[in-house]
């Protein structure tokens, strides 16, 4: 059992790696290629003067000279691509249900496989997070730009938030499709419009629809995933003494709160599924 999680959790960080590599490397064959101008005229930009003249890296590293990088952009572009994959780690109880005659036959509790399986997911998004964070950096250590990139408490924000999405999301998919024996697929795949649509519906006055409307509509969006990252967006520029403000504490607790039931009701569901 361990085994097999182990192996299932390497081989979706491997995909996972090997997607932002190609990634990396369609930026870094694509970026020679690049100018700021079709003359040779300076530019300017940000104030100071740009040749038109220079190309590629050359060109990257002269323009990032005149701007700071906040490293809670990189830590939120690393939080994004950790939560699309812990959203393909959601499904990974209702996997084991095709075999349910050999999965719940085994001498461990019902309870200790479901923890083992969602304990090695749980690791496995923070590897994730951590690859995402290196190749976010890449490209700026790659044009010379790692003086340039400042640190604050925004950035831990960022993280933290951004990992409690990633869970949340998890722990929703996995509470809906834990005691699914096939299409959770499917579910994970809906679970994207819906969310968007929810999001989209947020702002729905009561002057068009009834009122239950928008008070479900609101009710819904409180475990909305994209409501709470559009917190850890907001994040970013806000001054260090209010980063941890009211609104961030809530949607933090909510994203973590709405993980642990959404775990819960996935391990109490498995506990109950018959053979």
């Amino acid at each position: 059992m361990y085994y097999f999680d182990i192996l299932r959790a390497g081989r979706a960080l491997k995909t996972y790696t090997i997607v932002l590599g190609c990634i990396l490397l369609v930026m870094l064959v694509t970026t020679p290629f690049s100018r700021v101008s079709h003359s040779n005229e300076s530019v300017t930009i940000n104030g100071q003067s740009v040749s038109g003249a220079l190309r590629g890296f050359v060109l990257i590293h002269q323009m990032g000279q005149t701007i700071h990088i906040p490293f809670s952009v990189l830590c939120a572009i690393a939080a994004f691509a950790g939560i699309l994959f812990a959203t393909g780690c959601a499904t990974s109880l209702s996997r084991f249900n095709k075999n349910l005659h050999f999965t719940f036959t085994k001498p461990v509790s019902r309870e200790r496989s479901t923890l083992t399986t969602i304990g090695t997911d749980a690791l496995t998004i923070v590897a994730a997070f951590a690859i995402g964070l290196v190749f976010a950096l890449a490209p700026i250590a790659i044009v010379g730009l790692l003086d340039r990139l400042t640190f604050d408490l925004q950035s831990l924000a960022v993280l933290v938030l951004g990992l409690g999405i990633a869970y949340m999301w998890y722990g929703i998919v996995q509470a809906a499709t834990s005691a699914m024996r096939g299409g959770s697929g499917i579910v994970l795949g809906l679970s994207w419009a819906v969310f968007v649509v929810m999001q989209g519906l947020q702002h729905l006055s009561g002057d068009f629809v009834p009122p239950v409307f928008v008070w479900i509509i609101h009710t819904f969006n409180t475990i909305n995933p994209f409501i709470v990252m559009n917190q850890m967006f907001e994040t970013i520029g806000v001054a260090d003494s209010a980063v941890f403000g009211p609104p961030y504490v809530q949607q933090l607790a909510i994203a973590y709160l709405t993980a642990l039931v959404g775990v819960a009701i996935a391990v109490t569901l498995r506990k109950r599924m018959a053979v």
